[in-house]
């Protein structure tokens, strides 16, 4: 079976691990130093990155304009990490070079949430669906052309369980 390449790069990885670019934490502390983003994609590849991801939400310091930047230096396949709620920011995403993009099942209800799975593959892009919940699973359609993760925190109340 072919996968998509954020997919494929996983499953071929020696060390199946996403080094993130992410410039701070969710307490606003600051995570790359002195480093530039460039820096920080370089000693990524040095260490064999098979992917990337990036953070691209404000409340963690990132913009939209990292992730172009980071698109711009590998052609590794890169996750956008960030709250997706429209198929606009999808395309958006897509454009600024992003090979799979974060759906968290927590923020929307059923029907937009499918919706948003199934823009992502007709985008060509890996959805990388977040759940935190059993019940959550149930709701992701397509599973096979998807990463799912599972988060041990409630986005609503930072609490982790």
């Amino acid at each position: 079976m072919s996968h998509a390449p954020f997919i494929e790069a996983l499953l071929g990885a020696r060390l199946p691990v996403i080094m993130e670019v992410k410039r701070q934490d969710g307490h606003g502390d600051e995570l790359m130093g002195e480093r530039t983003v460039s820096e920080v994609v370089s000693e990524y590849l040095a260490a064999g990155a098979s992917c990337l991801s990036v953070v691209t939400g404000r409340w963690f310091g990132g913009n939209d304009d990292m992730l172009r930047e980071v698109a711009g230096l590998t052609d590794l396949p890169i996750l956008k990490k960030d709250f997706i709620t429209r198929e606009r920011q999808i395309a958006d995403a897509k454009e600024m070079g992003a090979s799979a993009i974060l759906l968290t099942a927590r923020i929307l209800p059923k029907a937009p949430f499918q919706k948003l799975i199934e823009t992502t593959l007709r985008h060509g892009l890996t959805p990388f669906v977040e759940v935190a919940e059993v019940d959550e699973i149930d709701t992701v359609i397509h599973a096979e052309e998807c990463i799912v993760a599972v988060n041990n925190k409630d986005i609503r109340t930072q609490e982790r369980d």
